[in-house]
């Protein structure tokens, strides 16, 4: 059986989201697929390499965005999983916000 590892539960959160890489300034569109205080998981057509650095924005609406900067800590061909590193203010109320209204807790398998 696998050993939970995140600090804070995530939660079912479906919104679409866009990773800028650091390096390449690549961008990826994705989305959101469970949300989290330390990190999200994505799902994506063509992931980031494990490592990579990079900022995500996730939301439409400019007013309430949630936009960081993370690190990709794995990823396959359909899914990334993004460890948040920074975060503005702003964001940081936005994703309290967002997780407050939360309902249901994903599971790892």
């Amino acid at each position: 059986m696998d050993q939970e590892r995140r600090r804070t539960p995530r939660f079912q959160f479906i919104a679409p989201a866009e990773l800028v890489d650091d390096i390449s300034g690549a961008r990826t569109q994705s989305w959101v697929a469970d949300l989290g205080l330390h990190g999200c998981s994505l799902s994506v057509t063509d992931a980031p390499l494990d490592g990579a650095a990079v900022n995500i924005k996730i939301g439409t609406n400019p007013r309430d965005s949630f936009v960081a900067h993370g690190i990709v800590v794995h990823s396959r061909t359909d899914r990334a999983g993004i460890a948040f590193e920074s975060l503005a203010p702003a964001s940081s109320e936005i994703l309290s916000k967002w997780l407050a209204q939360a309902k249901f807790p994903t599971r790892r398998a």
